[in-house]
């Protein structure tokens, strides 16, 4: 069962992606797929047709007077060596299919939604990041200029501070400019900017399940063995009820005269050439090509899993060094301020140790981004953006 944290993050970019203006083109191909069952439960019940027609009798084996008939026909298939059956497996392959294709299109979506999600939470740390070491060096600025005006600070070392602060600006227009490019993506989603963030989870706690790639492949395959019933049915018996209610009106007679009739149709197969045979036997090697499609991509996608924890094992050791080296930065910053309260120290040492702890944190905010942005496309490949996407709705 899915942790409840990834069900915060998967609802998160589901509710996006519900409110995309190109879902209801997702929630149309699914409707459209859908529809394809009932063509098939049609097949099923007794096809009835109206008749009006002008016979000439001279036509016909015994010459007869030449007449106008109206009236009803109708046909039953009562026995068809299973071909409906497979007509409605295959409807069935077609919808899974078409369905799929819908979903493929919305689960890359989801997962690019996600990965905006993700660059505004990145963007929005490294700001805040960013604005607490500006507001550091405001302050020092104006002790600098308080004790540059007593002398104690060099005109040189203020412009060198100044100009640090200058470029820190710099780098928080860069990162705002991120963070706008990332919102006018977000807006497409007619939802505000978060404030308040659900990441992705650790891929142990997410559920297994198919992609909507894997759920076509299946689907290809699923019509695949039903088209090799189908064709095999052709070699096959089949009877067909047939019966006619008609009204004559023979020329020269004036009243109408009802004639009504039935018939048993059973038809067999003796020989085609072997066309039904070849049809059969091509079909079957379809199957076996469409079965290897869906191992090869069943294979791939564990690979691409397995290479997914490996990057992720890696990342994680490394923002846990990254974590460590910013505590350690930390502490260098607080004793070279301490250093220069004491009138021991440099104001370039305090001013670089500030930037230089907020560039490791900077770092390690870059880091956890990838290791979220890997969780993001984990969530895809294991067929969890698709089987959250399926159930928006119901």
């Amino acid at each position: 069962m899915a942790s409840a944290q990834a069900q915060d993050f998967l609802a998160v970019v589901t509710k996006a992606v519900a409110n995309h203006p190109s879902f209801p083109n997702y929630q149309a191909m699914v409707a459209s797929a859908q529809s394809l069952s009932s063509i098939e439960k049609a097949r099923r019940m007794p096809k009835v047709d109206g008749v009006l027609a002008r016979v000439d009798g001279k036509q016909t084996l015994v010459e007869t007077q030449s007449a106008w008939q109206v009236g009803l026909s109708a046909s039953y298939p009562l026995y068809d060596a299973g071909k409906q059956n497979a007509r409605d497996l295959m409807a069935k392959g077609d919808t899974d299919r078409e369905m799929a294709v819908g979903l493929n299109w919305v689960e890359s979506a989801a997962q690019e939604l996600g990965a905006t999600y993700l660059k505004l939470w990145e963007t929005d740390q490294s700001l805040a990041e960013m604005k607490k070491t500006q507001l550091t060096l405001e302050r020092f600025g104006e002790l600098l200029e308080g004790k540059g005006n007593q002398g104690e600070v060099s005109p040189l070392t203020k412009s060198k501070v100044a100009r640090k602060r200058i470029e820190l600006a710099n780098k928080m227009i860069e990162i705002r400019g991120k963070k706008l490019a990332a919102s006018l993506v977000w807006e497409n989603t007619k939802q505000p900017n978060p404030t308040q963030w659900s990441l992705p989870p650790a891929i142990e706690t997410v559920a297994a399940g198919e992609s909507a790639a894997l759920m076509r492949s299946k689907a290809e395959v699923f019509k695949a063995r039903a088209e090799v019933d189908f064709v095999k049915s052709d070699e096959s018996l089949s009877v067909n009820l047939g019966a006619s209610f008609l009204q004559r009106k023979y020329q020269n007679i004036s009243a109408f005269q009802s004639a009504l009739s039935w018939q048993i149709n059973m038809v067999y197969p003796f020989y085609d050439g072997g066309l039904a045979s070849s049809r059969s036997q091509r079909q079957v090697l379809v199957l076996g090509q469409k079965q290897a499609e869906f191992d090869a991509l069943s294979n791939q996608t564990v690979l691409d899993l397995n290479r997914i924890r490996q990057d992720l094992a890696q990342s994680e050791v490394l923002e846990k060094k990254l974590r460590n080296l910013c505590e350690l930065q930390a502490n260098l910053a607080a004793q070279t301020q301490k250093r220069f309260d004491l009138g021991r120290g440099e104001a370039l040492d305090v001013v670089e140790a500030d930037l230089s702890l907020m560039d490791c944190r900077l770092q390690n905010n870059r880091q956890m981004f990838d290791i979220y942005s890997k969780r993001n496309d984990y969530l895809k490949f294991s067929g969890a953006y698709a089987q959250a996407i399926k159930g928006i709705g119901k």
